[in-house]
């Protein structure tokens, strides 16, 4: 089951960088022919399709970012929050004491 939720986190973020990117793209091309202005070269018009593509995306992820509301989060969920981040600082606390250590010793 663990190994089926790191597959679909994966796969979301995959989407939302290609996402990201694609949008990238567009707005790059938008901004380009909005320089040029009448321009022939295919490479910087950004055609109708192409706008609603970027209208979709720009959407899509609003409200992709909409569902990680911390407003919204169970108090069960913000305290599972807190331990986690508190495990996460005396991991890093413990590496750099590590990280030390092994300094010192390779130093002599």
């Amino acid at each position: 089951a663990r190994q089926k939720r790191v597959g679909v986190a994966k796969q979301r973020i995959r989407k939302s960088v290609l996402r990201d990117n694609r949008i990238a793209i567009l707005e790059v091309k938008l901004i380009e022919q909005e320089n040029v202005g009448g321009s022939t070269n295919t490479d910087t018009i950004i055609f109708a399709a192409e706008l609603a593509e970027l209208h979709e995306l720009r959407k899509d992820r609003a409200e992709f970012q909409e569902q990680y509301d911390p407003i919204t989060f169970t108090e069960g969920h913000l305290e599972f929050k807190r331990m986690h981040n508190d495990a996460l600082i005396a991991l890093s606390r413990y590496c750099q004491m590590e990280r030390d250590r092994l300094h010192r010793s390779y130093s002599y």
